[in-house]
């Protein structure tokens, strides 16, 4: 269905409301994330902004984190990052939010956690 009616860009409701369905339907919320320590990609290319900045205060809220990713395919496409962080601050995100905002030391650590070491 998705694909017989694509939507244009920025205007993805149909899309983003089928997309939560059938995640909330696999149990995947923002509380799950939050209580399996998930880090959610907030991709920040202007052609796949898939996480609308309204849902992260709440996400925030229960605890999940994030990385910004500019999904480069190119070198110019690392300037992204500016959109990222800007759609990171319009949705209440702070530095402590952002993993990769991490220090070297501590987002090895992290990541160490993560992979059960």
């Amino acid at each position: 269905d998705l694909h017989r009616r694509p939507e244009l860009a920025w205007t993805e409701r149909a899309t983003a409301a089928t997309v939560r369905e059938r995640l909330t339907a696999l149990g995947i919320t923002w509380r799950a994330c939050a209580e399996t320590g998930t880090w959610i990609e907030l991709n920040c290319n202007p052609y796949r902004f898939d996480l609308d900045w309204r849902q992260w205060p709440y996400a925030r809220s229960k605890g999940v984190k994030c990385v910004i990713n500019c999904d480069a395919h190119r070198f110019e496409h690392a300037g992204f990052l500016r959109l990222g962080a800007g759609v990171a601050r319009k949705g209440w995100l702070e530095r402590r939010d952002v993993m990769n905002t991490l220090p070297l030391a501590k987002l090895k650590k992290e990541l160490a956690l993560k992979r059960g070491g």
